[in-house]
């Protein structure tokens, strides 16, 4: 196996790929040995060896520097870790790596994304001063946009979710025919996470994107959260005729991972493109680390989202050794307070505000 530059470092990483409470292999020849070093194996002793051979993608023998030595060949790698340590992978059991690496990529090519959407953030002392910041994005700002681009307005969330911005769109402090009423063909994304507001022409836009007419029937059940919007109005639209461009920018931040010791991470994707991209990735043998994926498809193109999983069924285990499904996930889970639905003791104010029965719950 090769490595870019930096190579001592990514090769010590590249064995922790393979570092894992594995039955104990032989061979007469190892691909690569690492030795003079410290090889955490994490048994059940935690004992530490002084080298490690690979060969493949297994380790083939951890053990004294003279016996595993013993398996090098004519061809065999051989590495001196002068007293570094080799650690085991590191699986992130919860991380977006490819909405890190996507979000870093736009906004360092915001002029790409213009096409998609422009991002204004307003702020103000009041509701009426929000407004007013509103209103001057969407008149002024936003007043010649190209076609079916979008305008996304934050504002403050605060660090516990009871920022302004929230407390403003929990109120209604502008109501969704007010803000139709003040942009009725330009999609207008208020957001101040974890509240958030489309008018009609966002509505229309992105239940477009994915062949669904409007209905509040389908509103009510294919846009039910603001990350999973954010998310998919870049990815699949934008990224929908550069599926290459993503491969390599969602290639790029897992290699950064890997170059930090992890292995593995699990993750739900949000953005039928971004899937697009990791198979681009497993076909052409590029995957850095191993990923185990959750299903939640069916939230952004089905209304029916009950009745999208059942026809799934089980789907857990089906992929390769570098990219599989776990199975299917429920839209809200890993979402922040106040909105989620929690049996956790609090003041009614905050229990009104927790969003049971929504569809994604």
């Amino acid at each position: 196996r090769s490595f870019p530059n930096n190579s001592l470092r990514l090769a010590v990483c590249a064995a922790a790929l393979v570092l894992l409470a594995l039955p104990s292999l032989r061979a007469q020849q190892a691909d690569m040995i690492l030795h003079n070093g410290k090889v955490l194996t994490v048994d059940a002793n935690f004992s530490v060896a002084q080298a490690v051979a690979v060969q493949g993608n297994k380790i083939a023998a951890v053990g004294t520097d003279a016996a595993v030595l013993a398996l090098k060949g004519a061809n065999t790698k051989v590495i001196d870790l002068k007293g570094r340590t080799v650690i085991p992978g590191i699986t992130n059991t919860h991380s977006h790596m490819h909405d890190h690496s996507i979000q870093l990529w736009s906004r360092q090519n915001a002029k790409k994304i213009e096409e998609v959407r422009r991002t204004f953030t307003v702020t103000g002392k009041d509701y009426s001063e929000l407004k007013k910041g509103i209103e001057l994005v969407v008149k002024e700002q936003m007043a010649n946009p190209t076609n079916d681009q979008w305008a996304v307005i934050s504002m403050p969330a605060g660090g516990d979710g009871q920022g302004i911005g929230v407390k403003f769109l929990n109120d209604k402090a502008m109501s969704y025919d007010e803000l139709n009423k003040l942009a009725p063909k330009l999609p207008v994304f208020l957001l101040s996470h974890p509240a958030w507001m489309l008018n009609r022409a966002a509505q229309n836009s992105f239940l477009a994107l994915y062949g669904m007419d409007w209905s509040q029937e389908n509103v009510d059940a294919a846009l039910t959260m603001d990350t999973t919007i954010t998310r998919s109005l870049v990815v699949d639209r934008y990224f929908r005729d550069h599926v290459d461009e993503m491969a390599d920018i969602i290639h790029g931040g897992l290699m950064h991972q890997a170059a930090l010791g992890q292995t593995g991470f699990s993750s739900h994707i949000v953005g039928l493109r971004i899937h697009d991209g990791y198979m681009k990735l497993v076909r052409e043998n590029r995957m850095p680390l191993r990923f185990g994926y959750a299903d939640r498809f069916c939230q952004q193109v089905e209304p029916d989202m009950a009745g999208c999983f059942i026809r799934k069924g089980d789907l857990a285990g089906l992929g390769n050794d570098v990219f599989w499904n776990v199975g299917v996930t429920l839209g809200g889970i890993d979402a922040g307070p106040p909105q989620i639905c929690t049996t956790m003791e609090a003041p009614k104010e905050f229990k009104d505000m927790e969003q049971i029965g929504r569809a994604h719950v």
